[in-house]
């Protein structure tokens, strides 16, 4: 049996903070999954009419999933070899194509499958336990999804080696589409919305590595499925989660734990014991259970106030949403547990939006470059303002002027030769 355990995503993580960095500290966050496990009310379970008639493209896509990761051949293949093989799906958007490549794609063949099925069904619901763990819940998919987009982008990759584009295209719009399913354009929180940025930005990448000598209709199709949603209300409604998550759900704690007051020995029982720090969580429970309801409604209502201003603030340009919201944190967070853990979030994520958009825009304005020619830069007017333009050996490269977060931002759009392994 192949034991339950995968390649470490460390590395996948690391990647994605690099690009967006947002950061919660762990141990808090554990006592407030380990909090909220005990005292929130059960949910009440979904009536039939709440069902949506539609299948559930997360099904689909979880099976894609354990089809890839969880079940290894009955050839007597060593278990590192198993390994890693997930390691290089999961880095699909820069794994070297060589011979290794048609082997690994042969075996990913059934998860791509589901892929492909899941992108059929519009309605997604990835059961996330927002309402039970608040901002603790760790939406596993995010850490597992990798890996199954990762083989899309491998193989749309060895495809373009091919020449075989059609089928490219398709592996790429499938992986937006996921992509999509899981961000909702900000409407599942952070990690979620952090992970389909990444996800745009690695096709965007891999389609303009190959945009000169791709079909024109082909190019637009990529530019049509990125996301259209503007960068403002992507953010109004990051924060609107936020919101829901760090002040409703806190204060849906703090009535229940009215009247499950002094209950801990449960508590210790059903979460403590599994919590790394299950001695220090405990230790601060039973120091603090008399004063959490009260203490924890008036953090509640005093971040309620502060993401209501973030809201308003969200209209002004960015560096004055910056500078006004800094001085609202400065004012609450050193006090305020909440805003000290969520307040930060919104800067480096508005930032991770401006740096997506100006990226999709490069790609957008690069494709219509390889279709008419340079010469159309004169009348494009972009957020990012004017765009540098310079000629490269086998396609072009564009660069903004401005700077976006903290440096300008640019696409290179040059095809460069296949590997022969690659073709074959």
């Amino acid at each position: 049996m192949l034991p339950r355990r995968l390649p470490n995503t460390n590395r996948i993580n690391s990647q994605i903070k690099s690009l967006f960095p947002v950061t919660v500290p762990e141990i808090i966050v554990t006592l407030l999954i380990a909090l909220g496990s005990v005292l929130s009310s059960p949910a009440a379970e979904p009536t039939s009419a709440g069902r949506s008639a539609n299948r559930n493209a997360a099904l689909d896509y979880w099976q894609g999933i354990e089809c890839l990761i969880a079940h290894l051949p009955d050839d007597g293949t060593p278990h590192d070899v198993h390994f890693a093989y997930l390691t290089r799906l999961a880095n699909g958007h820069v794994t070297p194509l060589d011979d290794q490549t048609s082997e690994d794609l042969k075996k990913a063949g059934v998860g791509l499958y589901f892929l492909h099925r899941g992108n059929r069904v519009a309605y997604c619901d990835w059961g996330l336990a927002f309402d039970d763990l608040g901002p603790a819940d760790e939406q596993g998919h995010i850490v597992q999804v990798p890996y199954l987009a990762g083989a899309a982008y491998l193989r749309a990759r060895l495809y373009l080696a091919q020449g075989r584009d059609n089928e490219a295209t398709n592996d790429l719009l499938a992986v937006l589409q996921l992509a999509k399913q899981i961000g909702q354009d900000g409407r599942d929180g952070t990690k979620a919305l952090l992970y389909q940025l990444t996800t745009e930005q690695r096709v965007i990448e891999i389609a303009a590595s190959c945009l000169p000598r791709l079909n024109s209709e082909l190019a637009e199709q990529i530019r049509q499925h990125l996301t259209t949603v503007p960068v403002e209300e992507v953010f109004k409604n990051l924060i609107a989660v936020q919101q829901s998550l760090w002040v409703g759900w806190p204060k849906r704690f703090a009535e229940s734990a009215r009247t499950h007051e002094g209950n801990w020995d449960v508590y210790w029982e059903t979460v403590a014991l599994r919590s790394p720090w299950r001695t220090e969580v405990g230790d601060l429970l039973r120091k603090a259970a008399s004063g959490i309801p009260d203490h924890l409604t008036k953090l509640a209502d005093e971040a309620d106030e502060a993401f209501r201003e973030a809201t308003r603030l969200a209209d002004l340009p960015p560096d004055e949403f910056r500078r006004q919201w800094r001085t609202v944190l400065k004012k609450t967070a050193d006090r305020n547990l909440i805003l000290s853990l969520a307040g930060g979030e919104l800067e480096p994520i508005q930032t991770a939006l401006l740096v997506a958009a100006t990226r999709r825009d490069l790609f957008r304005t690069g494709v219509a470059v390889g279709r008419s020619g340079p010469q159309i830069l004169e009348g494009v007017h972009l957020p990012c303002g004017p765009l540098q333009f310079r000629k490269l050996d086998h396609g072009f490269e564009l660069e903004t002027t401005r700077k976006i977060g903290n440096k300008t931002q640019k696409l290179t759009f040059e095809s460069t030769s296949a590997k022969p392994e690659a073709t074959r």
